[in-house]
């Protein structure tokens, strides 16, 4: 039960993870092109 409980635990921060960097991806973009045409 104890190794369920942490892998429960791993899964929920790698999904919240997953999606801000879903949700931050577009804004990353717009600031890496900005960075890169310059």
């Amino acid at each position: 039960m104890v190794y369920l409980g942490i892998v429960v635990i791993i899964v929920g921060v790698s999904y919240s993870f997953i999606r801000i960097v879903t949700i931050i991806n577009p804004y990353t973009e717009r600031l890496l092109r900005m960075i890169f045409e310059k």
